[in-house]
Order: structure tokens, then C-alpha cells, then sequence
């Protein structure tokens, strides 16, 4: 029976997770929780691949475990270099030629292939050889994940303890252990190759932890404790100052990692990580997106941040959503490209394709004829002194680099506000943006002509 002690706080719930483990240490960080490989490939189980397709998989597998032995350690490699042998071995291969005449879908001779070695390695009677099974749930996971175009890609943003049930040791080897601080397992032992490398790299890891996945589907952080093997979810201010009188210093961690960016949540994160990677083509307008659990491992957060993301960007016209279609990017058309955030998001994206930012600039110069005959038509006598004063100011600001800018964008303002139309000068935004831009790409040159600026206003 899971045990769960759980004590109350102002703000969270503190909660204590037990496991098992043999090694010493204690981590802090932000609770990431990866599904198990089946529950990815459950998703997409409706595509049929044929041998083709496994061929060609086996063989990036093995690219991708050599190109990771040759980046390891001599221990680590020493594990790899098993595996990437075993998916060279011709007698391996021709068993698997046998399965797939046997099988219509070339997933389900690979499965059967390697889940009958998996049993044969299970039942074996000595320890070091029965625990070499995972090698080939490794392999048999990695091929898998190849042919159905899973890509676990954990953008962490900073300390982060892996919560899931199973780790694989490629897919250990593969993490940035430089944010990863902790690892805390629903399956495997303290005999198993991963365990072994965590403990040699010094990085705490509990085994068999009495908790659900669901208990780690809202955003989180923790304390790993495999010396007491208990996960701490949530620690109350005084479970930290405990652990601080020892020694450890989580609270500061914490602070800074939770309010890293005051102005930026994690949903504010996704949404513009998602918007600048359709904006950029990463993304194909009409191109499905991976589904929710994919996206949450991908950006290290909880599903729901992602649905929050995603029904933001649909509402700015980015994103499509509706039932047994997935979600899908829209076409350029259909942005609500006026839109400040959206606006913002493209100009980010300008170091990898400047389209976005000509598009900008040729509307600039198609509107501002338009809003300086509407201004010399409805400006005010009050206006009228204020835009000469603004052009003053940009004037003696042309030898001020750093104030020139913040002149320049107030005298075009003016100019939008002496429109006195509330979409003419609602456009304003799309300006002050280009001549930002504009001062970044051109740093020695003058972003306008001053002399036609005196003309504007004459």
C-alpha cells in the first residue's frame, strides 16, 4: 500500500513518496514526470509500418549508439557498445527476417523478436546476465521510437528530478546531467546498469516509488532524499529550513528557480517557444502537432500548461484544434498577425528568416503615407505644437544613439494620434516594433531621414 504523509501549508500541499534505494545523496529541483514508452506508442498504435520502415530504423538506432558511446565514458560505453553489437549481429538479423514473414506489421515482429529475448534474458539464473535484459528493452524502445517518429526532446530550463516509471540507459545518457539532479523510478532496481552509472556519476536515484502519475501531472518541485529514499513533493518552509540546518541550501535554489523571469510563467514559456517555432516553418502551416503527452515531456512541464498554450495560440489564430484531428498549425492567412504578441513573437524569430520582418517593413511604408495625409487633414492646434516639439527633441537626439530611438518612436506617435482614428492609430504598435528593429539591424545608420521628417510636419 502507498504510503503518503501528507502536512498542509499556506500556499501548496507537502507530500512524502516512498521507494528503495542503496545510494547517498539529496537533490532539489523541479518535478518532471515522463510517460512510459507504451503510453506513447498506445498513441499512435493505428500506423502500420512495413520491414522497410524497420530497416531503416535499426539502423539509426545504431548511428545514434555509436554516436553516443563515442561522447561517454569508458564504463557507459562499455554498456553501449553491447547493444550496438547486438544490432549488428547477422544471427539477430535473420531471426528477424523469420518474424517479419511471420507477421504483417514489421512493429509487431520487432516487438515479438525482442520481447522473446527479453524473456529468455528475465529467466536466466545469474544476476548479472538476467539484469542485461534491459539492454534489449533499450534497443527494442529505441527502434520503436525511431519508426514512429517519437522524439524525446526534455528542454529543461533548469535543476530538474526525472520522475517516470522505467529509464532506459541510452535515454539516461542522452539527458543533460547537468540540470538533471535526481532521479525517481515507479519500476527497476538497484542492480541495474542505470543504477549503477547514477551512482557512479554521484546522482541521487530511488527505485519502486509508491506514488501514481497522476500525482505528478501539475507543475512541482521537490527534494530527493535517497538517503531516507523518500521524494518530498512540495516542501513546506520548514521541511526546507530543516534540510538547510544540515547544510543544503534548496530554498535559494528554489527562489531563483521559480522567479528566474518574474514577467515570463512556464505557460508564457510553451506559448511563445510553440508561436516562434510556427512562425519560424519548424512548425508547417496544415503540419499536426504532437500530441499533448509528447509536448509536455518535450518543454519539461505539466499537460496542463500545454492545453492553456494551446488554446491561447488558437486564439490568435496560430493553432486548430477539433476532435480526432489533433492539433494543427494554420495557415499564415488566418494570424491574427496585428496582434502585439504575435507581432513580437515574429520579430524574435527574424534571425532565422527575415521574411517576417520585410513583410513588416513594406506595410510600414505602404501605412505611413496613408497616416500623414489623414494627420495633416484631423490634427489639432494643441497636436500640432506637440509634434513639433517630439521633432525637436528626435533632432538633437541624432547624436544620441541611446536616447535617438525613444525620440524617434515618439515623434511617430504623434504623428498616429494626430490621425484622432482609433485604427489608424491602433497601428502604432506595428511601428514602434520596425523602428526598434530597425536600430538593431543598422547601428550606424539614421533609421529616418530627418529632413523628411521635417517635411511630415510642415
Amino acid at each position: 500500500m502507498k504510503e503518503i504523509i501528507t502536512k498542509y501549508t499556506d500556499t501548496e500541499t507537502e507530500h512524502y513518496f516512498k521507494g528503495l534505494s542503496n545510494s547517498n545523496g539529496i537533490a532539489y529541483g523541479k518535478l518532471v514526470w515522463h510517460p512510459s514508452f507504451e503510453e506513447i506508442i498506445t498513441s499512435k498504435s493505428e500506423i502500420r509500418y512495413d520491414s522497410e520502415d524497420l530497416i531503416k530504423a535499426i539502423q539509426i538506432a545504431k548511428r545514434q549508439l555509436e554516436k553516443l558511446s563515442s561522447r561517454v565514458d569508458k564504463e557507459a560505453s562499455a554498456f553501449l557498445q553491447f547493444q550496438i553489437a547486438v544490432l549488428s549481429d547477422q544471427d539477430f538479423l535473420n531471426t528477424l527476417k523469420g518474424e517479419l514473414k511471420r507477421n504483417k506489421s514489421a512493429e509487431e515482429a520487432w516487438k515479438n523478436h525482442l520481447n522473446q529475448i527479453i524473456e529468455q534474458y528475465r529467466n536466466l539464473d545469474d544476476q548479472y546476465f538476467r539484469e542485461r535484459y534491459e539492454d534489449f528493452l533499450d534497443i527494442r524502445n529505441r527502434v520503436l521510437g525511431i519508426m514512429i517518429g517519437h522524439k524525446a526532446n526534455r528542454n529543461y530550463i533548469g535543476e530538474t528530478i526525472f520522475v517516470g516509471k522505467q529509464l532506459m540507459l541510452s535515454q539516461f545518457l542522452e539527458m543533460d546531467l547537468e540540470k538533471v539532479k535526481g532521479i525517481a523510478l515507479f519500476y527497476e532496481n538497484d542492480f541495474s546498469h542505470l543504477a549503477v552509472l547514477a551512482q557512479a556519476k554521484k546522482i541521487p536515484i530511488i527505485f519502486k516509488l509508491q506514488a501514481r502519475p497522476e500525482d505528478f501531472q501539475e507543475e512541482s518541485y521537490g527534494i530527493l532524499d535517497s538517503l531516507n529514499s523518500v521524494l518530498i513533493m512540495n516542501p513546506s518552509i520548514k521541511c526546507i529550513s530543516n534540510y538547510e540546518s544540515q547544510g543544503y541550501r534548496f530554498f535559494d535554489q528554489k527562489t531563483s528557480e521559480k522567479h528566474k523571469n518574474k514577467n515570463k510563467k512556464k505557460t508564457d514559456w510553451v506559448i511563445e517557444e510553440i508561436a516562434k517555432k510556427i512562425i519560424k516553418g519548424e512548425y508547417e502551416e496544415g503540419q499536426k502537432l504532437p500530441i499533448e503527452i509528447e509536448l509536455a515531456e518535450s518543454f519539461g512541464v505539466g499537460r496542463n500548461i500545454i492545453r492553456e498554450g494551446i488554446k491561447f495560440l488558437s486564439a490568435k489564430g496560430l493553432l486548430f484544434t477539433g476532435p480526432r484531428k489533433g492539433t494543427i498549425v494554420k495557415s499564415k492567412s488566418d494570424w491574427s498577425i496585428f496582434d502585439h504578441e504575435v507581432i513580437n513573437w515574429g520579430i524574435e524569430s527574424v534571425n532565422r528568416d527575415s521574411s517576417f520582418y520585410n513583410h513588416l517593413f513594406e506595410f510600414r511604408i505602404l501605412l505611413e503615407p496613408i497616416v500623414s495625409q489623414q494627420a495633416a487633414l484631423r490634427i489639432e492646434e494643441k497636436q500640432k505644437i506637440m509634434l513639433k516639439k517630439k521633432l525637436e527633441i528626435f533632432e538633437k537626439s541624432m547624436e544620441d544613439p541611446q536616447n535617438r530611438n525613444l525620440a524617434e518612436i515618439n515623434f511617430h506617435q504623434q504623428i498616429y494620434r494626430s490621425t484622432n482614428n482609433i485604427f489608424l492609430s491602433s497601428l502604432f504598435h506595428l511601428v514602434k516594433v520596425s523602428i526598434k528593429e530597425n536600430q538593431k539591424l543598422h547601428h550606424f545608420e539614421f533609421s529616418t531621414n530627418i529632413r523628411i521628417c521635417k517635411k511630415v510636419v510642415e
